[in-house]
């Protein structure tokens, strides 16, 4: 199911750069970050960006529905996969279908691996509960 989020998207304004979302993450409040990498790629790396959280590619759509009838509506989301393409592109413009406010992370996470951003164990990565 993962292949058939992948979609060709042309909104680049919806990009986000490594500055940038560190800067967003310094503020607090009013963001979640999701590492939508692909199964494969995570198992390559399975560090997370500092508070994000995963999600995998196939449960994006559910996932969002979900979150959109619960507080996350309100807040901005960030996806992030390996290069900032494909598929976080598309989970992006997924989320705004779901009328989130939505972006990707310029250059994925070797971006913010290259810039020496913090990054977290995914031994124990954070928990995203969802009450319906």
């Amino acid at each position: 199911m993962a292949a058939d989020l992948q979609v060709p998207v042309s909104d680049k304004s919806l990009g986000v750069r490594p500055d940038e979302l560190s800067r967003w993450m310094s503020r607090g409040a009013g963001l979640c970050v999701f590492d939508v990498r692909k199964p494969p790629a995570f198992a390559g790396d399975p560090r997370l960006i500092e508070g994000a959280a995963r999600l995998v590619p196939s449960m994006i759509p559910m996932t969002l529905g979900a979150l959109r009838l619960g507080a996350f509506g309100r807040h901005r989301l960030v996806m992030v996969c390996v290069h900032g393409h494909a598929v976080s592109q598309t989970a992006a413009m997924i989320a705004r279908c779901h009328a989130f406010d939505a972006c990707y992370l310029v250059g994925g996470f070797e971006a913010w691996c290259a810039d020496g951003r913090p990054l977290a164990s995914a031994l124990h990565p954070p928990t995203l509960q969802v009450t319906l």
